[in-house]
């Protein structure tokens, strides 16, 4: 973003210098021109507002994803990247083994859910039905940083797994919306590669901001068509990918197309548009932007 520009309203994009001054005191920046926008998303955004806002702090898992991880966390996924072609693994952010250890691809052999929150968290075989999947549905005690990252990975890891072995669909309209918003975040993370410090987790906890305002809108558009235009949450994903531009510079085209692949393919709108590649404004490498 040029020094010329204004901010603009994570809902509809125009200008605007209002902000949530919850989010601002976390360190987060999220601007809504108007009352009725920030009430349009505060249904979720109320969870992950003020003191919630950075490290991002989503809600406890719910019963429900609580028994589907508990139904599928033994459950072998067997699939081996030399199914994947050598462009699409090419252009994997850093490499292919990073985006394994989020659970977008599973490594050669058999893992499991299970396996895959075990190692994360350190703790012994059988340690994710004791101790993790307890945790996580009451994660009042929990750092909050290590909440973002425990939710994050075991909702990530469930959809992952719903929509690459039990044949469940892979768009954003389906499960909780914390569910979704962690199955992007996680790919999110991926490109920003780590979250060490706490300037690469406020950067993260911004991505996340903007993906739950995204997948809200594409909710609500979903819901009723005619409530809200289609340019909103084309604005909104535009924001989406600046924010990635602005933490890993895309240097190709072809980059751009596979990561915004991830976000396109699973909301409708995003899907049914074809964007045009422009310059990343006061920055370097491309983005993308929607013709109105």
């Amino acid at each position: 973003m040029s020094t010329q520009e204004l901010p603009k309203c994570c809902v509809c994009g125009q200008p605007t210098t209002k902000r949530c001054q919850a989010c601002a005191k976390s360190g987060i920046d999220l601007f809504f021109c108007s009352p009725e926008h920030q009430k349009l998303v505060w249904k979720h955004h109320k969870q992950v507002c003020g003191p919630n806002a950075d490290p991002f702090c989503p809600r406890a898992l719910t019963d429900e994803e609580a028994c589907a991880l508990l139904t599928h966390a033994r459950e072998a996924r067997t699939v081996s990247l030399d199914a994947f072609p050598p462009s699409l693994l090419s252009a994997l952010p850093r490499h292919g083994a990073a985006m394994q250890q989020l659970g977008a691809i599973a490594a050669k052999g058999s893992v499991t859910i299970a396996d895959l929150m075990e190692n994360y968290a350190g703790g012994p075989p059988g340690s994710f039905e004791t101790r993790i999947l307890p945790n996580l549905r009451n994660p009042v005690d929990i750092p909050r940083r290590s909440r973002y990252t425990g939710l994050t990975k075991a909702r990530s890891f469930l959809l992952q797994h719903l929509e690459g072995f039990v044949g469940g669909t892979g768009d954003v309209y389906v499960h909780t919306i914390w569910a979704q918003v962690a199955r992007l975040g996680a790919f999110a993370g991926g490109w920003l590669g780590t979250a060490d410090n706490d300037a690469e987790m406020r950067l993260l906890s911004q991505i996340n901001h903007h993906l739950l305002i995204l997948v809200t809108l594409a909710r609500i558009k979903h819901a009723d068509d005619s409530a809200i235009p289609d340019a909103w949450i084309l604005r909104s994903f535009e924001h989406v990918v600046d924010l990635h531009a602005d933490i890993k510079p895309f240097e190709s085209i072809q980059a751009l197309h596979y990561m915004t692949n991830h976000y396109r393919s699973r909301t409708a709108t995003l899907a049914d548009r074809s964007y045009i590649a422009v310059p990343k404004p006061g920055g370097r490498g491309p983005t993308l932007r929607y013709p109105d």
